[in-house]
């Protein structure tokens, strides 16, 4: 049954995309509403969507289909799609869903709370791209603040001049994301990101000092800074992204702080011969090869060859004695050969990287790659994933085993492990395995008046230790004592 004013937000994509649903939630809770898991009992029902593949684009599809059904029988129920997807189809999703009440658009997060008090009628003033639009108002002409098409349809898909409103932070927890940029324009030839999320605009330091600070008041010990290329922060507002982890380090409590993600082109000695300097920075870079061929390269349009990849992180391993180095791999790149493919193959076994994330390629209408000549068969690009997928498993026990015996920083965030927010960021095609993983481990016993907790090492690995008087938030040293594909076991080490 719907209770009013209370909001329910399903959440597809990356980390910026949960990043976007937890300033989402705030500002919901800020404009009267409870959040709700049950989303039977939810009032609203926001969608936050991707457009990365077209799987993703199917499950919003196909939640949209049984949404529209419900609404039927409960006109009250209010939908939102928001997100990537929301951008890129705009007004196509309501002719397809006459049922949604708003799409909004990624430069649109700020404006949520004037869409809300609108209660279906146009809340905003009517503005049309162009600057000599004469629907334009004067005070708006070359601001983009929104854009309304289609005769009056709840379709708002512009920019709002603020990229994040100021909102109470209330909820605790030990990690949290944080946005510093947004938008990227490398236009990587398969990649449909610069096309829904715009430009690259940074978020003013103060702004997220503020936030930070915010988080760490509310318990946050470690957080990610997020970007869709966030090695390019500032270069639009005279600041840089070093500056910035600095005064992001100097803040009292906050222990760890991750950054994603990087761009291979962007990365110089400068820039890994500060991270020492900083080491509340974790040694864990996620750094996407995409490819193992300059051919493939070339065709994708990332900027870089091979070699500059593995100089690379071979600077960044002379920093660091044991770094975490962790990509992702995308197989069956229009054109991609045979000899292409093995040259990922060697790339991936060279490097030895401690995790990848592996797909296949997926044509995003409206990007370059979408047309290319030379597309592969669906089968061979799933003989190919499953290829790379075996070699990385294998490669990535190793890695592990390298770590039995040796003692790691652990920082606790969960009990009795089972799937949730730590687990959420291991490939999806790993996430089972490290479920069934973890299971057995927990099933190696502790004691009846001991419980296992699970944590994640500052190169991010999951490990799972058994304790008596430990608990979650505690950051302890453990003693790796055995390794898995996808996590670890290990007991603490008394001070």
């Amino acid at each position: 049954m719907i209770q009013k004013k209370m909001a329910h937000i399903i959440t597809y994509g990356c980390q910026m995309n949960k990043y976007d649903s937890d300033v989402i939630s705030r500002i919901l809770e800020e404009n009267g509403y409870d959040l709700t898991d049950d989303e039977g009992c939810a009032s609203l029902v926001l969608i936050n969507t991707c457009s990365i593949r077209k799987h993703a684009e199917d499950k919003v599809l196909s939640k949209l289909g049984a949404l529209s059904i419900r609404k039927k029988d409960t006109p009250e129920l209010r939908i939102i799609v928001s997100g990537c997807m929301a951008q890129r189809l705009g007004a196509k999703l309501v002719h397809r869903f006459p049922e949604i009440d708003f799409v909004v658009g990624t430069g649109m997060i700020a404006e949520l709370p004037n869409i809300l008090k609108g209660n279906g009628n146009n809340p905003l003033t009517p503005f049309v791209k162009g600057e000599d639009n004469p629907l334009n108002p004067p005070l708006l002409r070359g601001t983009n603040p929104l854009s309304l098409f289609d005769n009056g349809e709840k379709v708002y898909t512009g920019e709002s001049s603020c990229l994040y409103p100021e909102t109470h932070i209330n909820k605790k927890g030990l990690k949290s994301y944080v946005a510093i940029i947004l938008g990227c324009d490398n236009y990587c030839s398969y990649c449909i990101v610069p096309y829904v999320r715009g430009k690259p605009r940074s978020r003013k330091p103060v702004e997220i000092i503020k936030e930070i600070e915010l988080l760490v008041k509310t318990g946050c010990k470690e957080i990610t800074l997020l970007g869709q290329n966030i090695l390019a922060y500032g270069r639009d507002i005279n600041e840089s992204f070093v500056r910035l982890l600095r005064d992001i380090h100097a803040i009292d409590g906050l222990l760890r702080i991750r950054f994603l993600t990087s761009h291979p082109r962007d990365i110089t000695k400068d820039l890994i011969a500060v991270f020492p300097e900083l080491p509340k920075v974790c040694e864990h870079f996620h750094l996407p090869v995409q490819s193992g061929s300059d051919h493939v390269l070339r065709l994708m349009g990332r900027g870089y060859t091979v070699e500059h990849y593995k100089r690379m992180v071979e600077e960044i391993r002379q920093v660091y004695p044991c770094p975490s180095i962790t990509t992702d791999l995308i197989v069956g790149f229009p054109g991609e050969t045979a000899d292409d493919f093995e040259n990922t193959m060697n790339l991936v076994k060279e490097i030895g990287f401690d995790t990848a994330f592996c797909f296949k390629y997926s044509p995003r209408e409206g990007t370059p790659a979408c047309k290319f000549q030379d597309q592969l068969p669906e089968e061979e690009k799933a003989r190919r994933l499953k290829e790379l997928l075996d070699v990385q498993k294998a490669i990535s026990l190793q890695t592990n085993q390298k770590l039995v015996g040796t003692v790691q920083e652990v920082l606790f965030d969960e009990k009795n492990p089972k799937e949730g927010a730590p687990l959420a960021e291991v490939a999806p095609l790993a996430k089972v395995a490290l479920l069934a993983e973890i299971a057995l481990l927990a099933e190696e016993a502790p004691p009846a008046d001991e419980c296992s907790l699970l944590g994640r090492t500052r190169g991010d690995k999951v490990v799972v230790v058994p304790t008596k008087t430990h608990k979650i938030g505690d950051i302890g040293m453990v003693r790796i004592a055995k390794a898995n594909n996808w996590s670890l076991k290990g007991v603490f080490v008394d001070k």
